[in-house]
């Protein structure tokens, strides 16, 4: 037998004897949890630890991607979860938050929809049905929409790849330098700025949102080379609809 065969024998039986005492002698069973929360008002320590079962557990024997799966079911407003080894006996659990992106405001129904495109007027509180906040992913988690500067999106009927791509939109369009407060799902189309005295853009959320951006980004940059103000641009159609503020005399 070779040295290197002698030696790498040698490590392999003492592995194999540290992991058999560690197991026996409870070495790596999970006596402490410490949890680290970035900004999560939603879920408090104790129902983290509580919800985990990690104590007592060993913590090689753990199925963490099952874990996280279990705890991000559990919590919605969780985003992300990292568990890590704390020597000797513990487990630092690293818990970040969902972020807002947008209020969903869901209205009564579609004649109310159809009516506030039609009349350009900002819904009142009477004409809202709900409330929620959506991440960048479209994942609602919360209800609590006081006090936030985040844009708003109408509704009457939703799916969930409509949030998801109206999302994407509202994120690009920002690096655009288009303003956006509010906008409106209506079928299949997002109508950005119905009610605000900014441009009116519309998109059509069931084709490649990217081809829409490009387009909506030439656009722009034809109108401030050429000094134009845009009013409204459609870009539901293969070749987009412009229309232009008249010109000062």
């Amino acid at each position: 037998m070779t040295r290197r065969k002698i030696i790498f024998l040698f490590f392999l039986m003492l592995f194999v004897a540290v992991v058999f005492l560690g197991l026996n002698l409870k070495l790596f069973t999970i006596k402490q949890i410490e949890v680290q929360k970035n900004n999560l008002g939603c879920v408090n320590e104790d129902q983290l630890k509580v919800s985990s079962g990690l104590l007592g557990k060993n913590f090689f024997s753990l199925d963490k991607e099952k874990l996280v799966e279990s705890l991000k079911e559990q919590f919605i407003c969780v985003k992300n979860i990292k568990i890590s080894r704390l020597f000797p006996s513990g487990v630092k659990i690293e818990v970040s938050p969902r972020e807002p992106a947008v209020i969903l405001l869901a209205l009564k129904n579609e004649a109310t929809n159809s009516a506030l495109l039609d009349n350009i007027a900002t819904p009142s509180a009477d004409q809202i049905k709900d409330s929620f906040i959506a991440d960048n992913e479209g994942v609602t988690f919360s209800k609590e929409i006081s006090g936030l500067d985040i844009p708003k999106i109408y509704f009457s009927e939703l799916e969930k790849y409509l949030v998801q791509n109206s999302i994407k939109i509202l994120d690009k369009i920002k690096t655009l330098g288009v303003k956006v407060r509010q906008s409106l799902i209506k079928d299949v189309f997002l109508v950005i700025n119905p009610f605000d005295n900014e441009p009116k853009i519309i998109f059509r959320l069931d084709k490649k949102i990217d081809i829409q951006i490009a387009s909506l980004q030439l656009i722009l940059t034809e109108a401030k080379i050429n000094k134009e103000i845009i009013e409204f641009i459609d870009l539901r159609f293969d070749k987009p609809v412009v229309r232009f503020a008249p010109k000062k005399k």
